[in-house]
């Protein structure tokens, strides 16, 4: 652990004697530990020295929220190599499911990240979607992103990962007809990953969001993700809408959008997900048919 107290000190700027280190939950990718120290609790993240760039993006990810001073994420304290392994460093937060109070308390302040602007669409480096790289070259066109670094990019994974994608062509041809005018995003920071696991509240209450896979893109992709697996409270919509009212259209951007992580969920966790790709990428390409996906 000399590394490791070594890493720690030199951020502190302090002798640090660790008195515990214990496994804890953290993601299915990156083993994680909860470190108690003379000088606090830390929250560890190991990974092999050959993935480091998913712990360096992740920290990347974690100051680009803080700078946004809208929402609390983990603060990180230092990041480097540890024995044969990279450690990423944050302080400990002690977090609890979101309720109804703090889901409200999240909705107001996912909007104030929401409210914020970038430049462009995209981020100054690619980053991950949980273990699949996420290409962010910056572009002035939120659908010629959308389609050639979400969509496009998933796709010829599964490819080449051996599966078969029906009848996307259609699809990827009219990605502008999901827009009209009035539905246009501006350039926002987005978490980029926000399930259920990957928000939840502090001791007080208060919301904290945790591994990003931060860019600039339409924030109802944030909001899209948010209903995956079930949804948050219904207190955060609510909060969320009173912010940020829903722009003409976003239902079947919901899908749109969705299509991207069920695509990534097929390349990362394999067949379960295939049919699910293929049923929402029919009823995208009937949605175009009609005339009606800007509206």
């Amino acid at each position: 652990m000399k590394e490791l107290t070594d890493c720690l000190g030199k951020a502190i700027g302090a002798s640090v004697d660790i008195f515990s280190d214990d496994s804890v939950s953290g993601g299915c990718i990156h083993d994680s530990r909860r470190i108690r120290t003379s000088h606090g609790i830390f929250f560890v993240k190991l990974a092999p020295l050959s993935n480091r760039s998913l712990l360096e993006t992740e920290l990347e990810g974690l100051i680009a929220l803080s700078q946004t001073q809208t929402i609390r994420s983990p603060k990180p304290i230092a990041a480097g190599p540890f024995e044969n392994k990279f450690a990423l460093i944050m302080e400990w937060i002690d977090l609890r499911p979101l309720d109804s109070k703090s889901g409200a308390r999240m909705g107001d302040k996912l909007a104030d990240l929401h409210s914020k602007s970038g430049d462009r669409f995209g981020w100054t480096i690619d980053n991950f979607i949980g273990a699949t790289p996420q290409k962010n070259d910056p572009c002035d066109s939120w659908p010629e992103f959308f389609r050639d670094q979400r969509l496009i990019f998933q796709i010829t994974l599964a490819e080449e990962n051996g599966y078969t994608i029906h009848s996307a062509e259609p699809l990827l041809g009219s990605i502008e007809t999901f827009f009209d005018a009035s539905s246009l995003p501006s350039p926002t920071p987005l978490h980029g990953d926000l399930w259920g696991g990957n928000a939840a509240a502090d001791e007080g209450g208060d919301p904290v969001l945790f591994d990003p896979a931060f860019y600039y893109g339409d924030p109802e992709t944030d909001i899209a993700f948010t209903r995956f697996f079930g949804g948050f409270p219904q207190s955060f919509y609510h909060r969320y809408q009173e912010r940020i009212p829903p722009r003409p259209g976003w239902k079947l951007r919901q899908n749109l959008y969705n299509l991207y992580h069920v695509l990534n969920h097929l390349n990362l966790f394999g067949s379960s997900y295939l049919s699910q790709a293929n049923r929402l990428i029919g009823e995208l390409n009937e949605a175009v048919m009609k005339g009606g996906a800007g509206r």
